[in-house]
């Protein structure tokens, strides 16, 4: 689970069953349940949900026989959490989302501590990047079939929709990303799709988006 590609691709369902050679056996079974997991389900033999902690580790004492089924059931539902700071984030699971932005490369040989064998890069976006989400956006997710290394915003095997705002208003300040523009500002552009990839897949980021209201 730890390898990004298999996490990505995770349908949000862990089973464990038992296989005894002889008779039943009474042991504690621990279960470790993320903190964002808070919708999980942990069922024995499919019966009702037993009690569990997110955030923590959850036993089940019983005697397990041959064939007993333990199943932990985590919501791998998009949702978006609203920061102190007026904006929202998008997450999957536990990872965080951001804007897909395309590049401009700049390969940088002539400074000091860079040459033609070890570069530096200057990376600048090529599309837009200033939008804002509506307060509940409508997020899709795409399972785009890549294998391999995950962590490119090309390869990843999984990618959001999410419908969102261009604030044209929001522009970078030189080479530099401006601070969010405000509390539930009002946009007149027409709602659109954006992209959004894993942050660990980007090198731009834009990825706490300004709460909108359209104004139309």
């Amino acid at each position: 689970m730890h390898n990004g590609r298999y996490f990505l691709s995770f349908s949000g369902k862990i089973t464990f069953r038992f296989a005894l050679d002889g008779a039943p056996v009474k042991i504690p079974f621990t279960v470790r349940i993320p903190s964002w997991a808070v919708n999980a389900k942990l069922t024995v033999n499919a019966e009702q949900p037993k009690e569990y902690h997110a955030g923590g580790f959850s036993t089940i004492e019983r005697r397990f026989k041959d064939g007993d089924v333990v199943e932990l059931d985590i919501d791998m539902k998009p949702r978006t959490e609203k920061r102190a700071d007026t904006g929202m984030n998008v997450y999957m699971g536990p990872l965080l989302y951001s804007v897909n932005i395309d590049e401009n490369v700049e390969i940088i040989k002539d400074q000091f501590k860079t040459s033609a064998a070890f570069p530096a890069y200057n990376v600048t976006p090529a599309s837009k990047w200033n939008f804002g989400l509506p307060e509940n956006p409508e997020i899709t997710v795409v399972s785009t079939g890549k294998n391999g290394f995950p962590w490119t915003p090309d390869s990843t095997p999984v990618k959001l929709k999410v419908t969102a705002f261009e604030i044209p208003e929001w522009r970078l300040l030189g080479d530099t990303t401006p601070g969010l523009p405000g509390e539930k500002i009002q946009v007149s552009s027409k709602c659109e799709e954006i992209e959004m990839v894993p942050s660990g897949c980007t090198r731009i980021r834009m990825t706490t988006l300004p709460i909108v209201e359209s104004c139309k």
